[in-house]
């Protein structure tokens, strides 16, 4: 967790090789969560169990951790940071006292999203990053760029007031 506090992509990795993990499949660390994990989090200490929770998603939503578990676990890094966008906001309205803590993180991986989005180098490059990757996808949204269909019903403004989405909507 800490390697990911800190951005080393080399310390990450090292951990996951040696099969350390913040997350799987089964365990996604939502409100109820009982995971190992999760149910570890026992508020001893001066850190509770909110703390805790936020240190977790402090590190699930650095970019070196996004871009390992997109590797690793052969997701796309956009899709996986939609989803903790996603649980982030169950979290908050789950629990809005604590709203501040968790919307830095939506607004980092927002900023992701636009990073990510930026590396686009041609109309053609945007086409595909916005495009729909698999059938059933396709089949799912109608809309002809889904993540810009994503970002505007997460009301993702940067993403959706990009140069490059708006370039590419526009043809």
């Amino acid at each position: 967790m800490l390697a990911a506090h800190v951005g080393s992509s080399d310390l990450v990795e090292l951990f996951y090789k040696r099969g350390e993990r913040l997350e799987t499949r089964q365990f996604h660390h939502n409100v109820d969560c009982s995971c190992e994990i999760c149910a570890t989090l026992d508020g001893d200490g001066d850190m509770t169990r909110v703390h805790q929770r936020y240190q977790l998603y402090k590190a699930l939503c650095q970019p070196e951790y996004i871009c390992l578990m997109a590797k690793e676990i052969k997701v796309d890094p956009v899709n996986y940071a939609i989803d903790k966008i996603i649980k982030l906001r169950d979290i908050i309205s789950a629990d809005p006292a604590y709203d501040q803590m968790y919307t830095e993180f939506i607004e980092e991986l927002e900023k992701f999203c636009g990073d990510m989005l930026s590396m686009c180098r041609s109309t053609l490059e945007t086409r595909v990053f916005l495009s729909p990757k698999d059938t059933l996808e396709k089949e799912r949204l109608p809309h002809e760029y889904p993540r810009v269909w994503y970002a505007v019903g997460l009301d993702m403004k940067s993403f959706v007031a990009h140069s490059n989405a708006q370039n590419a909507s526009a043809l």
